[in-house]
Formats: C-alpha cells, structure tokens, sequence
C-alpha cells in the first residue's frame, strides 16, 4: 500500500479535523534511537524557524558551559555540541528522524509504533503531539535532527524570554488554537515538567490529566518507571480504540490499571492497580 504524502507548503499550520477526538500529549525524552528510520509520509515541525534561532545561540556553546547549563557529563556534553554544530532545517538530512521515532524512552517504548498499522499513520499524525524544549510541539512525522534541551533549563533566549516555557507558551497556544477544534478533549500524558508549558486554564479547551498508581504498603503511589510506561500504553489505547468520549477512556484497563472514580477529579483521572 503506497502512503500519501503530506504536502510540505500547507503542513505548518492547519490540520484538518472533522470530529471531535481526543488529543494525546507526550514529553520527548533524552534517551535517543541510535539508527535513523524513515517512513513515506513527510511533515515539517510547525516551528522550525524558532528552533533555528535556538540552536544559533546553542551552537556558541562551549563544551564547558553546556556542562554548566544541562548538568551533564562531559563526554554527553561533547556529544551535545556535535549535535548542535549538526543540526539542519533540511528535512532531507540522512541524520534526521521522523519524531515518532526518534524518542527512545519509556513512554515511547509502551507506545511501540513500530506495531502500529499503516493505514492509521493518518489517525496518529492528526491526534498525538510531542512537546520539545527545542521545536515546541511536534506531529509524529515531523522531521527533526537529534538534540537534547530540556525545556525546564536556566537557558534565556533573548532578553525578553527569560525562559523557554516563556518563549514557547503563546506559540504553542497559536498552533493548538489553529489546529484543534472547540470541542476536542486534550490528554495530557506529558511530564510535569512539560505540561507546564501548554498553560491548561488559559488555552479554552478542556483537559484530562490521567494519574497512575501502585498499591504499596497499604497506600497507592506514584512509581515514575510505571507512570512512564503506562503514558504509553494509555497512548496508544487512545489510538487503537479510536476513544470518542470519556467512556472510552475509563475503560481503559491494560497492564492491570484501572478507573478510580473516588479519587478522581474533573481534570485529574486516577488509575490505579
């Protein structure tokens, strides 16, 4: 089956989006596939410019301050500055990745794309994006090159943006209202750290923030591996059961989780096992 295409001049901004569906938001990770792997359908990050402009800045980086900056070891912070000094716009560059791809953590790993079916390639590129401290916000065939820039670090684009949530939240509030619909739930599988910058009570569309937890000791916790895994597998139930109301979503019982309506909230779902 030959896949279309995106057209590469329209993909930058508007999406089409018919129905009402769920929206499934996830953090990039540090953690980077060593091999890249692409597929036919091609999309361009809404914000590739931007990421320039931050990777001008990045590129004058010494070895030594990106030590300082990111609180890695050196050996990581050489590899970071190569990339820096590496990385292109060109969609076309042998080193880049399609997004989806190009993530290697736990969540991603839950995820497992490479199981997924051709003919619902569309249906992921319309309902899942990846918030980045380097692209703001990417479809999953975005092309993109390998970086590392957390975006909760002490880094100051420009005078006026002390920070990157400050320099990402109105464009990144610009994309969704362009390319979502009143009606559309979001489902905010990102981190904490992330999450923050999607600014959930000024961006006018309602959010479901799902919790998960283990029973331990008599009480139920947060355990991060889990908690990661279960983001991707919550992910990719979203997609696989093409989940059209709240329902759907509570049904949600893989792994062993399930639904806590006691202790859940309007915008916060608890799951528990």
């Amino acid at each position: 089956m030959k896949l279309k295409k995106i057209n590469k001049k329209s993909i930058n901004f508007v999406l089409i989006n018919v129905a009402m569906s769920y929206k499934v938001f996830l953090s990039p990770t540090k953690n980077i596939n060593p091999t890249p792997k692409r597929y036919e359908i091609v999309s361009i990050p809404c914000f590739n410019k931007e990421a320039k402009y931050l990777v001008d800045q990045l590129k004058t980086k010494t070895t030594n301050e990106l030590v300082e900056l990111m609180h890695i070891s050196k050996d990581l912070a050489n590899l970071t500055y190569e990339r820096f000094q590496n990385w292109k716009m060109n969609p076309e560059n042998a080193l880049s990745f399609h997004a989806i791809t190009m993530y290697a953590g736990e969540a991603f790993k839950a995820f497992d794309f490479e199981s997924i079916e051709r003919n619902n390639y569309m249906k992921l590129q319309h309902n899942l994006f990846i918030l980045s401290g380097l692209y703001g916000i990417l479809k999953p065939f975005d092309i993109v090159s390998p970086y590392r820039l957390e975006i909760g670090l002490p880094f100051a684009p420009s005078n006026l943006k002390k920070n990157l949530y400050v320099f990402w939240q109105e464009k990144i509030h610009q994309f969704l209202t362009l390319n979502l619909v009143e009606n559309d739930v979001l489902v905010n599988l990102a981190s904490q750290e992330y999450a923050k910058v999607l600014d959930f009570k000024n961006l006018g569309f309602r959010t479901i923030t799902p919790i998960f937890k283990e029973y331990n000791d008599g009480n139920y916790k947060m355990v991060m591996m889990y908690a990661k895994n279960a983001r991707g597998k919550m992910a990719r139930y979203i997609l696989d059961n093409d989940v059209q109301n709240d329902e759907d979503l509570k049904r949600f019982q893989v792994d062993g989780y399930s639904f806590d309506e006691k202790y859940s909230s309007h915008s916060e779902w608890l799951f528990v096992r």
